[in-house]
This record gives C-alpha cells, structure tokens and sequence, in this order.
C-alpha cells in the first residue's frame, strides 16, 4: 500500500519560507518542516504513523493555513 500523504496548499500571501508542521490529537509535535514557499504540497511518509487524525498548519508572512488528515490503514 502506498503510505505517503500527499498535502497540496495554495498560499495566499507571499514570502520565501515558512514552517509546515504536523501534530497529533494530543498536540505532540510529529514533524515539522522548514519550506520554501515556492513548493505547493508536502509529501508526508506514513509508514510509522498509526491511524487517526492529526493536524497539520502552515505558517508563513504570520498567517496560518490549516488542515486535517484521516489516517486508516
């Protein structure tokens, strides 16, 4: 099975970097990325997270994008 999500996000503000970063229910902190504002998605490897949902934000120019990603395997 394919264990890798793919996050695609639209910035609606402009700027070099920003921060993509992925936690779970509790708030635990399970990746966090620095990217180049350029890229418009993320590939997250799930092969070591269990199902459940987790959250992910984006921040860049201090703004916020956020999101939800169901994992069911």
């Amino acid at each position: 099975t394919n264990q890798d999500v793919h996050i695609q996000y639209n910035l609606p503000f402009h700027d070099t970097h920003g921060t993509f970063r992925i936690v779970n229910m509790t708030g635990q902190i399970l990746q966090l990325i620095d990217i180049n504002t350029n890229q418009r998605s993320i590939t997250w490897d799930t092969q070591q997270i269990p199902s459940g949902i987790y959250l992910y934000s984006l921040v860049a120019s201090g703004q916020i994008i956020t999101g939800k990603v169901v994992i069911n395997k």
